[in-house]
Formats: structure tokens, C-alpha cells, sequence
């Protein structure tokens, strides 16, 4: 589900559930939290109009999914950039109301259920992959190991710990390069990353990009070294032709589902967020890897 052309309301504030037809009373209702992402007022409008009853947590007001027509139900959680704080009140709001599904959409809030999914499991409906597994897929660099033993290829990556790592990307890479966050799991300020176009840059643009970003204490007790910065060799026709396939695979790996789309415009241009994307073929050569994986 991608929160395309997301900037729009779709509906006014007083209107909660207005849009919503024929509700599947049998259905269990969803909790979702983080209405100010994109990718969660995409999910709103989705299982809201598919008649499931949708139950959005925010800390802020004035955010894209909490005024969605959709909504049937709002409640004020803390951030899950509050880690704790979060996981606290989920577990509370579990205990007095039983029953919700839990579905996350972001990186963070997806290691945050895998990470206490025993304890969440004993309020909330919900289909999460152990943490290895999580993590595995949301880590850039576990996820290159991964991918290539199914024979998935990735561009070339290095995480550089000393100045002969350096100098070894400064001689060997095709540049420009992009340096990049290992994962985005609970990462400030959400930075993508930051293009480097010459060897004589790299250093400096290094330094200044660690200097600038962090994560929550939680993974960094997790992962330690999750902190050092990839730097990775750069498509630049990347920015214009993504393609991407989208799916879904039970813990039997017997139920699965898949699309694929074009990435054709994203926000910055060279190294951003998706904004407009358009129906492609799946590539079952690919496809089958990534069942595989």
C-alpha cells in the first residue's frame, strides 16, 4: 500500500467512519499507530473501506490519518519514538481492550512488535516474525548476506571502521556513492542518506552525516555496531526507474501474494521518499528469489 498523493484529506474531522460502508461487525477492529506517516493513512483508507473498523493512536493532532473519513475510533499514545513509553501503554490498552489486531507500518514499530511479541500476544491479534527475522530484513547490511544466498544481487557496500577502509572505497567504487543508515528502525532524523559524488569527499561528507543522526537506546543495545554507516555505490537512474515488488507470506510460507510497480516520482528527486508509482509485471525470475529469501 503506497500513501501516494498523501498530502489530501479524505474527509472532514467530524465525519470519523462517515465513509465506511457495511462494516464487518465480525472482524476484529485494527489499532494503527503513527497517523502522521504516509504509509499509515494509506492503511487507513485501505482497511477502512474494505469495512474493517480502524482504531488510530497519535500523540499529535493535526496529522493526515487522524482526520481521515475512515477512522472509526481515536486515541492519544505516545510517539513510538518513545520506545518505552510506547510499549507501555500498548500493553495497557491491550489489557483493557482485548481483541485489536496490531499492524505495523514503519520499520520501527515493526521491530518494536517483534521485539516484545510474546508479551503482545497475549492482547492483540497479530501475525510478526520472530526478531532474527525482523531485523534480518530491516538491516541493510544482513539483509545483503541474505539476499546474495539466494541469489539476489545487491550493489557494492562497505561500512568503513578505519582510514584504510577509506581509502580502499576512495580506490575501488564506482562514484558517486550514497552514504546510508544501516536501517531506519527507530533512526533521527529519518535520513535517507546522503549522496557523496567524489572520492575526496567521502571522509568529510562521513563525519558529517554520523555527526547528525542517531538511534534509540533500545537497538543500540541490541546491535551496537548498528551505529556505523554504510556507504554504498549509487544508481543515478535509480531517481527515475524503481522497480518494486510488494507482497505478503504467512509463517507457512504456503499463503503468499505479490504485485509489482514502478517507482516515477520521488521527494528529493535523487534520494527520496516515493510519491507517484504505476502497475509493472512481476518478474517471476525475482519473484521466486524473494519467495525464497
Amino acid at each position: 500500500m503506497h500513501g501516494n498523493v498523501t498530502a489530501m484529506l479524505d474527509g472532514e474531522p467530524g465525519s470519523a467512519a462517515a465513509g465506511v460502508t457495511g462494516l464487518s461487525s465480525g472482524a476484529p477492529p485494527i489499532l494503527l499507530p503513527m497517523a502522521a506517516y504516509h504509509g499509515t493513512l494509506a492503511a487507513v483508507r485501505c482497511l477502512g473501506a474494505a469495512g474493517i473498523r480502524v482504531t488510530v493512536a497519535e500523540s499529535g493532532r493535526f496529522v493526515p490519518g487522524v482526520w481521515s473519513r475512515f477512522v472509526t475510533r481515536r486515541v492519544r499514545c505516545p510517539s513510538p519514538e518513545e520506545p518505552n513509553r510506547f510499549i507501555d501503554w500498548l500493553l495497557d490498552f491491550g489489557a483493557r481492550e482485548p481483541g485489536h489486531v496490531l499492524y505495523p507500518t514503519s520499520d520501527g514499530v515493526a521491530w518494536l512488535y517483534a521485539r516484545h511479541r510474546d508479551e503482545l500476544a497475549n492482547h492483540f491479534v497479530l501475525a510478526c516474525p520472530s526478531l532474527q527475522a525482523t531485523y534480518l530484513l530491516l538491516n541493510k547490511v544482513r539483509l545483503q548476506a541474505a539476499a546474495e544466498a539466494v541469489g539476489l544481487s545487491m550493489p557494492r557496500t562497505w561500512i568503513p571502521q578505519n582510514g584504510s577502509a577509506f581509502s580502499e572505497i576512495e580506490a575501488e567504487a564506482r562514484f558517486p556513492v550514497v552514504i546510508k543508515p544501516q536501517t531506519q528502525i527507530l533512526f533521527e532524523p529519518h535520513a535517507k542518506g546522503m549522496p557523496v559524488p567524489r572520492p575526496q569527499d567521502l571522509r568529510r561528507k562521513y563525519a558529517e552525516f554520523a555527526s547528525g543522526t542517531g538511534y534509540a537506546a533500545c537497538l543500540l543495545a541490541h546491535d551496537p555496531g548498528v551505529s556505523r554507516a554504510t556507504v554504498q555505490e549509487y544508481l543515478p537512474e535509480a531517481s527515475e526507474n524503481v522497480y518494486g515488488i510488494s507482497g505478503f507470506i504467512d509463517q507457512t510460507g504456503e499463503l503468499f501474494a505479490a504485485r509489482a510497480s514502478r517507482k516515477v516520482l520521488q521527494q528529493p528527486r535523487q534520494l527520496g521518499v516515493g510519491l507517484c508509482f504505476e502497475e509493472a509485471e512481476l518478474q517471476p525470475d525475482l519473484l521466486s528469489k524473494i519467495v525464497a529469501l
